[in-house]
């Protein structure tokens, strides 16, 4: 007697490689489409960060340079050994709330109750092409400092206190000078010319060393330094008179260049076509972790109007 098995239900060993090889082929297409997106992702995401990063620099720099002070000297440097720039200018606050006074120790108060301020500032804006570095600085309203009556200074410079007996530098025996003195060293309007340095300049406003000793304006701008943007490159930086000349610098070569200042009335050592109307700045981002990734920014930021005398 013969007996039919029915047939088990199943599949091949050609049917489930096939079936293998089919769903390897759709998980790699799709691992392979998410990693493609996440790629894009974080490409665009780096992109909106560099955006960011150049519109902070162009915000900052366009809002100090339209109120450039319009009798101050403007310094534009430029140094082969190291492939920096260096831009420094004074300008005014827009708010009197920053009109703040520093002190020694680095902390701030309000000087709504305290004389002696002033709404003009020195800013310093620094490039490193060896550190691809931007950095900038701004000067305070004033510095505290005191003056004590063993220490080597000018005493002229200091005005009032009580009457007491004591030597004083230079001979003076009961001058009238006090024992000792607090006040604010304020930014120091430059008008001189013949220097492309700041260095010299804004550091003569310092009262030298002793206690709670002061620091020139230079100085005070150095070690302000705070960086704004990072991972720059080919930084080409111009400055345009009211004329329409150009002066260029790009840390590929020495240059130091300054305008000179003038007085109020417009008379004396500045002439005001030579003043900077317009300040032009070119920088390259690369960023930092996706590769290959870099844009290239050009901001152009309007000086405030020439006043008429």
């Amino acid at each position: 007697m013969n007996r039919h098995h029915p047939r088990c239900p199943g599949f091949t060993l050609i049917e489930l490689l096939i079936a293998v090889v089919l769903t390897l082929l759709v998980a790699g297409i799709a691992t392979m489409s998410i990693a493609q997106m996440l790629q894009t992702t974080r490409r665009l995401q780096a992109m909106q960060t560099m955006d960011g990063d150049a519109r902070t620099v162009h915000g900052k720099l366009a809002a100090e340079f339209a109120t450039l002070h319009p009798c101050a000297t403007v310094f534009l440097n430029s140094h082969v050994t190291d492939r920096s720039i260096e831009l420094v200018f004074m300008h005014v606050q827009r708010s009197p709330l920053s009109h703040l006074y520093e002190t020694r120790m680095e902390t701030q108060r309000s000087v709504g109750s305290f004389p002696g301020y002033t709404d003009i500032l020195w800013t310093r804006w620094h490039w490193s092409g060896n550190t691809g570095l931007i950095t900038v600085a701004t000067s305070s309203s004033a510095r505290w400092t005191r003056v004590f009556a063993d220490q080597t200074r000018d005493y002229w410079k200091i005005s009032g206190g009580s009457r007491m007996s004591h030597t004083v530098p230079n001979g003076y025996k009961d001058a009238g000078w006090p024992y000792f003195n607090g006040f604010l060293s304020v930014p120091r309007l430059v008008r001189e010319t013949g220097t492309g340095s700041p260095q010299p300049l804004l550091d003569t406003n310092c009262w030298g060393t002793g206690e709670d000793s002061d620091i020139g304006d230079y100085e005070e701008l150095k070690r302000k330094a705070r960086p704004i943007l990072s991972d720059c490159t080919d930084l080409r930086l111009e400055l345009v008179d009211r004329l329409g000349r150009a002066t260029v610098v790009d840390g590929s070569s020495t240059k130091v260049w300054a305008c000179p200042g003038t007085f109020v009335d417009g008379r004396g050592r500045g002439s005001l076509d030579d003043r900077p109307s317009q300040v032009r700045i070119m920088f390259t981002i690369t960023h930092p972790t996706v590769a290959g990734l870099s844009r290239t920014y050009s901001f152009s930021c309007a000086g405030p109007g020439i006043p008429t005398y």
